[in-house]
């Protein structure tokens, strides 16, 4: 896919006159590469683009309306017939009163490794987790990992960009392109080495 980081955040910085757009750019990107986003919005209010407060609500809103969106989704497959057929009413109990028992992990796991949020948060609307409990978990996992990651970013990019000039926004360009290929390269790492090995009992 050719796509250039640099165009991506050139453009977003050519309307920042206009924050409610740059505010709405985040929303979306969050949709598409949620780590890229982040990454993003902490760069730009480090240069002023943005206030840090608009930044990180822009942040929430997009990564929450994402996150409630796949669970709707479940919820409304849960509800189609030919969607029940394939999955058995003894699969879905199981799966149910697996989430229920250790939801905050699951989710948790599910925020960290790449991939893994579109089976876990469409697979708790479908099996029938109460909205409200998964509402609050889900919330408070994205807060936490989001405000995490954007205070790092946003403290490096306010003592660092200053001292790079004319080659800062490159380097972003680089740090987003690692939010997005780190995590990947991690979760491949972990599914290789944390899978346990069939044993040989004869």
């Amino acid at each position: 896919m050719d796509f250039s980081y640099e165009a991506l955040l050139a453009l977003i910085e050519s309307f920042s006159d206009n924050q409610l757009l740059v505010m709405l750019a985040i929303i979306a990107g969050t949709l598409i590469l949620e780590d890229a986003a982040t990454v993003t919005a902490a760069l730009l209010a480090s240069e002023d683009v943005l206030p840090h407060t608009a930044a990180l609500m822009s942040l929430y809103i997009g990564i929450l309306f994402g996150d409630f969106g796949l669970y709707g989704l479940g919820a409304l497959a849960a509800r189609w017939p030919r969607a029940r057929r394939w999955v058995s009413e003894h699969r879905i109990m199981k799966g149910r009163e697996f989430l229920e028992g250790s939801l905050f992990v699951t989710l948790f796991g599910a925020r960290c490794i790449p991939g893994m949020r579109l089976p876990t948060y469409t697979g708790a609307g479908f099996v029938g987790i109460p909205f409200p409990r998964f509402a609050l978990y889900a919330g408070a996992l994205a807060a936490g990992w989001s405000t995490g990651v954007y205070t790092l970013i946003a403290i490096l990019g306010e003592t660092v960009l200053d001292e790079l000039g004319p080659w800062r926004w490159g380097v972003a360009a680089i740090v987003i392109a690692l939010a997005i290929v780190l995590p990947r390269i991690t979760a491949k790492i972990l599914k290789r080495f944390g899978t346990p090995q069939p044993t040989d009992n004869s």
